[in-house]
């Protein structure tokens, strides 16, 4: 099965289940979410990506990550600020988990990007996304989403796979279909090859950078 056979399934898969529901899968994996230990050559690679968008924003900015999860510090430059985010979950037990492994993170907020997100427009400086908009299935809206509440000049980055096999699900991101959904409103947009595939139909890693315009 090739790569584009995978996303087809995907599509016609049933959407995800109530907020609820949602809520309750993944707390039930929190905790290994929040003991997980790695820092792969991959995770290295977002890191150098998020750096770089970093250097962008001026030093006060403020950070919206969306479905951080239990444990996010490896994605961040060292001596980053962790104050300036604003974590957001869909599950309040990766969050509970989250101010354990990471402290310093102060503001912690259940949402569902699925649908409408807490936040006023043009709230935050930037907003950040690692392997979690896979799970999404309405990717577009949710990057809109993240657009309304991300200032004008800002920045949006989405760290992910292709695809991804979970509990038995194949989760799939498309950064060159978003893309092009994406510029089509106004903004810019990047998408960056990460990872080369060991063989066929390994997933693949994608680093989808927007610059706000409005």
């Amino acid at each position: 099965m090739t790569v584009e056979d995978i996303r087809t399934v995907a599509r016609n898969a049933l959407p995800f289940s109530s907020a609820a529901e949602v809520g309750q899968m993944w707390e039930r994996v929190a905790l290994d979410w929040a003991t997980e230990k790695s820092d792969s050559g991959h995770i290295c690679l977002v890191r150098e990506k998020v750096a770089e968008l970093v250097g962008h924003l001026p030093p006060d900015s403020v950070f919206l990550e969306l479905a951080s999860g239990a444990n996010n510090k490896a994605y961040y430059p060292k001596g980053f600020d962790f104050a300036r985010v604003i974590a957001t979950d869909i599950s309040k037990e990766m969050l509970t988990f989250l101010g354990q492994t990471n402290p310093d993170i102060k503001k912690k907020i259940i949402a569902d990007a699925r649908v409408t997100l807490p936040f006023l427009s043009d709230s935050v400086d930037a907003a950040l996304c690692f392997f979690g908009m896979r799970y999404f299935e309405n990717q577009e809206e949710v990057l809109r989403q993240l657009i309304r509440v991300t200032k004008p000049g800002g920045y949006i980055g989405v760290a992910d796979y292709d695809y991804y096999v979970y509990d038995g699900a194949v989760c799939t991101f498309d950064p060159c279909r978003l893309q092009v959904a994406i510029l089509a409103d106004g903004h810019l947009v990047t998408v960056q090859q990460l990872s080369q595939p060991l063989f066929k139909g390994t997933p693949t890693l994608y680093f989808l950078t927007i610059v706000v315009k409005k």
